[in-house]
């Protein structure tokens, strides 16, 4: 940990551990070689053997949070696709409520979207078939 942040992290993990409760923060930790790295760092308290001892997991976060920004770009890239189509898309869940629905939809019923989400698929399609 980086020495700023030792001091910063290290009071509040004494007493969170001290009485059972797990810890979960994000911290930078120095490598052997000096570069200073990102770790998400989650501690937790258990016992064993009669001895109370703190159980840490370190974890490179870098990967995750790549793999969360690419996939919000592509569902922003996706909703901006429904959003300016000229066909009509809508999404239903399990039971058959309309979950969402885009502009061009609403104008091809002659619904809000407020009105759509309110509703069944089987309230506006007039023949469902389901295999």
């Amino acid at each position: 940990m980086s020495p700023r942040n030792r001091e910063r992290r290290r009071p509040p993990c004494r007493p969170a551990c001290g009485r059972g409760l797990f810890l979960a923060f994000d911290a930078q930790v120095v490598r052997k070689d000096g570069t200073i790295v990102p770790e998400s760092i989650s501690a937790s308290t258990l016992t064993l053997h009669g001895k109370r001892i703190v159980v840490s997991l370190f974890r490179d976060p870098t990967e995750p949070k790549r793999v969360e920004e690419t996939l919000q770009q592509a569902y922003d890239q996706l909703e901006t696709v429904l959003a300016t189509s000229m066909d009509g898309f809508m999404t239903v869940a399990l039971d058959g409520r309309i979950t969402e629905c885009n502009e061009a939809y609403c104008y091809m019923l002659g619904y809000s979207r407020d009105e759509l989400q309110t509703m069944r698929i089987t309230d506006v399609d007039a023949i469902v078939n389901c295999r």
